[in-house]
Parts: structure tokens; C-alpha cells; sequence
């Protein structure tokens, strides 16, 4: 039985010959010595080695923290019209105001993390098959590390389009592998998840492990994001069905912002997340980057003024047409959430000491926003200690995002939205304190406020950069000045160009490394270039 213990309080039982076994690759693209794949394949010999190895593939989300917390924390967040980063010049800001090219080092490690994950997926998978094992239990660790494998896909998929499907460890006659379309990518990945599905526990046998329901939940997520909307809502009315999730209510008012807080981890909300521990090596460094400067954080994601303003007013108006909204006072009459996701001037927070601190984004030490303003949400005092990694999971699939793509899928799918877009979409807005929807909206407006509660609910939590991606808004939100709260100056002034920023550019080194006639680049980046399906397609909103 695998004690998931080993993903939070104990992971250091996690053998450095699993280690060495299944991660000894070098920096390049798919590069895999001969030698290590015969020790890949002496080592899977019996039921406590299949054990050790698909530790190793669950720590691939501890282990490779330069994608998981950067990725999602950071990087997928600046990259949006949501936040900026506070270092000027990084190669974040870079990325996100439209700056970089091919030889921007990030997408190496995009690119070489993504497949260095995918490639222990499947050391895994090859040499499994041959040890003599309780059978259910071999099924249910091969679905498993499938989850994990077309979770990684989709996230190479959502960055350079169609990749290279590598489904088995490479020999060096094997590593010259040309680009797959988009749409065998995500049918494979499908393929993973649907094989994985009736093998999975409903429940999780220990906190952090992979489960039925996790894997309904990331297939509702790849449908919806290839606009196969009658699919995506399928797959998240079976989640919702299940009555295994459910909204965190716990703490009345405050369950929006709690349902975050380390001493709430593993709550009914999480369908998977990132088991961190406080054991040196094994934590998160996600409070070191949120909390701000005056607790010893870095202050790093700054929150813009178009995020805050997207946040409704308490009854439930656009603050564009809302009859209670005060510029001057701006925090005042306010959807409750944004006050518990977003830190600016005047806001208090109790630091892990007990001691009450008044952020002041013009002055002192706080004064290093770009925006005035900084993440609250995400951002835990409790379980933060100054200079050190904190031991807070990281949620990377929770049952709110699950109620909204299945609202979103559904409204797409139907002429006009039915009950139960209304009763998902309500279902979150409930939990926050605001009112229901109006009643008989159009598809189109459907849309318009389904959307808008995915930037409110969701913030910061990554999907934005994504969203506005596939919605094919790109280019009208990430095209010009990026404004904080305190100037009328622009803090930044961003340029996306749509015939080529829906895409990375592959790293001009993999591209040599494979051959520029056989891994072809992204169209906008050099020649030649690699002719994918369309994507994005708004067409398919008008």
C-alpha cells in the first residue's frame, strides 16, 4: 500500500536509487543514455519497487518546483491582464509584455521539465507490466501515473501546441522525434485519462493521491478548453455527481479565503493538489514569493487594477453600473471576495505571531508594488516563516473551478442557458455572499458573467492565462498600458501580437538538438514552421 505520508510529513523515504532510476537524464531534450535505461529496468522487480516508483513520479510536482510553483504562482499569472511581477526586467515581465523570442530561457525549462516529468511517467509505464503483483493495485498505480502524464501534456499542449507524443523511454536512435497536430495530442492525453478513470479509488486513500474524480476533473478541463463543450460538461456533471466535492462552507464568511489556509488542507473543496511539507527540500515556496515585505516575504505577484475592478459590487452589478460603488472609497460595497484575495492600503493582516500589521503600499517597507496593491489570497502568515520554504499544499484542481467549467460548457452547448448553468454558477457566487444571477439571460450574456466569475473565483490561481487564450481575447486584453491603483501612469505597457503570442516559441537549443527539418518551430519564431490546427477559435463564441 503506498503511504502518500511520503508526499508530505515522510517523503524522504523515497529512495536515491528510485531517484537516480528513474531522473538520470541530462538537461537536453529528451536525452537518455542507454546505461540508465537498462538500470531503469533492473530496478522494477518487485511490488515495493512498483511502489518506489510511482513515489517518484508523484514527486515530480515537489522536485521540480522551477515549473509546478513558478508556473502556476508566478509565471501563468503575470502572464495575464491579473498581475504583473514586481522584479523589473525578469523574464517574467519579459514574457508577459510581448519582448522575448525564441531564445528566451524559460521555455527551455518549460519544455525540458515538462518532458524530464513525462519521461519518469514512462520508465514507469514500460517496465511495470513485468513484475508479479497484486493486479488491482499494479491497475490502479499505471492509472495513476497516466493522470500524471496527461496532465503534463496538456500543459506542454497549452504552451506550444502540438509536441512531440513520446509514450515510451527514448534510446539515442529514437530522439529525433518531429511534432504531433494538436489534435493527436489531445486524444492522447484523453486516451490517458479515459484509461485511468475506472481504475482510480472515488476516494483517496491518502491525502494527495490521485482519484477518479481528479481525473473527470482535468478531462472536463482539456474538453472545455478544446471547445468540445458537450464532452467538458459531461465529464464535470460526473464529478458533480458524485457527491464526493463539495464547496468549502466551513467558516461562513470567511470559507473563501480559508478554504487556502494550511490548517484547512485536504478540505472537501481540494480534488488534487501539491502535498508540501515544512522538511527542508520539500516545501513550497509559494508564501516567500505572496507575503509582503514588512512579514519578510518578497512581495512578487502584484494584483493590477484591471483585476480589481473586475470584482462586482455586493449586489451584484459591474462597477460600471453599479449605483453603490465609490471611486474614492474603492474597496467599499464590494463582491466580499476581493477583499479576501487582494491586500492594498489600509488593509490589516494578523501576521503567524499574532502581531495585526497595516499594509501601506505608498510607503515603507510594502511601498515595492508596482500596482499598490499584493495577493492575500494564497498568501497564508499562519504558515509562513521568513526566508524558509512553508509546508502549505498548493491546489491545483479544486470543485469550484469543476461548477464553472461545467457552466461554461453547458451555456456553450444549449441555445440558452438552463437551470442548471444558473444553479453552478450560483452554487459559487453563494459561498462568497453574492447575489444569484438575474434571471433570463441570453447565451451571449451568459457568457459574459460565466467568464467574469471565473477571473473573481478563480484569481491568481494560474487559469487565467489560459482563458483568455482560448476565448481568443488575447489580443484586446494584453495590448496596451497595464495601470496600478495609486498613478495614472501605466506601471507597464504590453504588446500581444496574435499571429504568434497564442504560442511559445520552442528554445532555439532543442530545436538544434533535434534538428530544425524535423522539430519545426512555432509559427511568428523562424523557419520552418510547423502548420497546427487553428487556435484559438472565438469564431465559436459570436
Amino acid at each position: 500500500m503506498l503511504e502518500l505520508k511520503v508526499m508530505k510529513r515522510h517523503i524522504y523515504i523515497i529512495i536515491c536509487a528510485v531517484l537516480l532510476s528513474m531522473t538520470s537524464c541530462d538537461k537536453d531534450f529528451l536525452t537518455v543514455a542507454p546505461r540508465d535505461q537498462i538500470s531503469g529496468e533492473s530496478f522494477f522487480k518487485t511490488a515495493k519497487d512498483a511502489e518506489q516508483a510511482v513515489v517518484g513520479v508523484y514527486n515530480t510536482l515537489i522536485q521540480d518546483a522551477d515549473f509546478t510553483m513558478i508556473q502556476k504562482v508566478l509565471a501563468q499569472n503575470t502572464w495575464s491582464d491579473d498581475a504583473v511581477n514586481v522584479w523589473l526586467g525578469s523574464n517574467y515581465n519579459n514574457i508577459a509584455d510581448g519582448s522575448f523570442n525564441s531564445s528566451e530561457g524559460l521555455f527551455n525549462s518549460n519544455w525540458t521539465s515538462l518532458y524530464r516529468n513525462i519521461r519518469r511517467a514512462n520508465v514507469f509505464l514500460t517496465n511495470v507490466v513485468g513484475i508479479q503483483m497484486d493486479e488491482r493495485l499494479k491497475e490502479r498505480y499505471i492509472a495513476e501515473v497516466k493522470f500524471f502524464r496527461a496532465y503534463y501534456y496538456h500543459q506542454l499542449l497549452m504552451l506550444f501546441g502540438g509536441v512531440p507524443i513520446i509514450d515510451k523511454p527514448l534510446n539515442l536512435e529514437e530522439l529525433k522525434t518531429p511534432r504531433n497536430k494538436r489534435e493527436e495530442v489531445v486524444e492522447f492525453i484523453l486516451s490517458d485519462l479515459n484509461a485511468a478513470i475506472p481504475a482510480l479509488s472515488a476516494d483517496a486513500t491518502q491525502p494527495g493521491r490521485v482519484t477518479s474524480g481528479a481525473a473527470l476533473s482535468l478531462k472536463s478541463r482539456v474538453l472545455l478548453y478544446e471547445y468540445r463543450f458537450p464532452e467538458a460538461a459531461a465529464a464535470a456533471e460526473l464529478v458533480m455527481s458524485s457527491n464526493k466535492y463539495h464547496l468549502y462552507r466551513a467558516e461562513g464568511a470567511q470559507s473563501y479565503i480559508r478554504l487556502f489556509a494550511q490548517a484547512n488542507e485536504n478540505n472537501q473543496e481540494v480534488i488534487f493538489d501539491v502535498q508540501f511539507t515544512n522538511q527542508s527540500g520539500y516545501g513550497s515556496p509559494e508564501q516567500l514569493w505572496l507575503n509582503v515585505n514588512s512579514i519578510g516575504g518578497w512581495g512578487a505577484l502584484n494584483p493590477t487594477k484591471s483585476l480589481r475592478d473586475a470584482f462586482e459590487d455586493i449586489e451584484g452589478n459591474p462597477i460600471t453600473a453599479s449605483t453603490v460603488y465609490d471611486p474614492t472609497d474603492p474597496y467599499a460595497n464590494r463582491d466580499p471576495r476581493l477583499e479576501m484575495s487582494i491586500l492594498h492600503t489600509g488593509s490589516t493582516i494578523v501576521d503567524r505571531n499574532g502581531n495585526v500589521r497595516t499594509i501601506n503600499t505608498t510607503s515603507g517597507t510594502d511601498a515595492s508594488s508596482r500596482t499598490g496593491l499584493f495577493p492575500r489570497k494564497g498568501a497564508d502568515p499562519e504558515s509562513f516563516i521568513s526566508e524558509v520554504t512553508s509546508g502549505k499544499n498548493y491546489i491545483l484542481i479544486r470543485y469550484a473551478e469543476v461548477l464553472l467549467n461545467y457552466a461554461e460548457a453547458k451555456n456553450e452547448s444549449l441555445n440558452s442557458p438552463d437551470q442548471t448553468v444558473y444553479d453552478a454558477v450560483n452554487d459559487v457566487r453563494d459561498r462568497a455572499g453574492m447575489p444569484d444571477l438575474p434571471e433570463n439571460l441570453t447565451k451571449s450574456q451568459m457568457r459574459v458573467r460565466i467568464r467574469n466569475e471565473r477571473r473573481v473565483e478563480l484569481n491568481l490561481e494560474g487559469h487565467r492565462f489560459f482563458d483568455i487564450k482560448r476565448w481568443g481575447i488575447a489580443e484586446t486584453v494584453m495590448n496596451g498600458p497595464v495601470y496600478g491603483v495609486n498613478s495614472t501612469s501605466p506601471v507597464v505597457t504590453r504588446v500581444f501580437d496574435p499571429a504568434k503570442h497564442y504560442l511559445f516559441p520552442i528554445f532555439n537549443t532543442q530545436i538544434d538538438l533535434t534538428g530544425k527539418d524535423i522539430l519545426l518551430q512555432n509559427p511568428g519564431y523562424g523557419s520552418p514552421t510547423f502548420q497546427d490546427s487553428k487556435y484559438p477559435k472565438p469564431e465559436l463564441f459570436q
